[in-house]
């Protein structure tokens, strides 16, 4: 008779979710006369409870192939169109921006989202 193997399961539990975040969109805006950068407008979307997590030294590559540190691991209840594209907002002001997600084992009930630090939204470089 086969043996079977027991694979622990990661698990996540509504009651994990114990922060208010904001999620943003991001939209690339056009310059403003005589201006030659593209700005950047965030509208909220959405205020999902969410379990965060700190981590260090994790390092993926984004779509230019370029090597972005992760910060920080969010986990919200599963909602369709959340990409990386999407911004996150700490309830103290700090913005993350989404470089991965994942649709935990494929069952549409959590979703985790892998993010970078992008600091305090009232830092000057993360204005809108």
């Amino acid at each position: 008779m086969p043996e079977l193997v027991r694979v622990k399961r990661r698990r996540y539990c509504t009651g994990d979710l114990r922060h208010r975040i904001t999620l943003h969109l991001r939209e690339i805006t056009e310059p403003h006369f005589d201006e030659v950068d593209h700005g950047e407008k965030f509208t909220p979307i959405a205020y999902p409870m969410a379990g965060i997590k700190t981590i260090n030294g994790t390092e993926r590559f984004d779509g230019a192939n370029v090597g972005v540190s992760l910060t920080h691991e969010i986990v919200i209840r599963f909602r369709k169109g959340i990409t990386s594209e999407t911004w996150i907002e700490l309830g103290d002001g700090t913005l993350l921006d989404i470089v991965d997600t994942e649709n935990v084992d494929e069952q549409n009930q959590f979703l985790v989202l892998a993010c970078t630090l992008k600091g305090p939204k009232t830092t000057v470089a993360n204005q809108t």
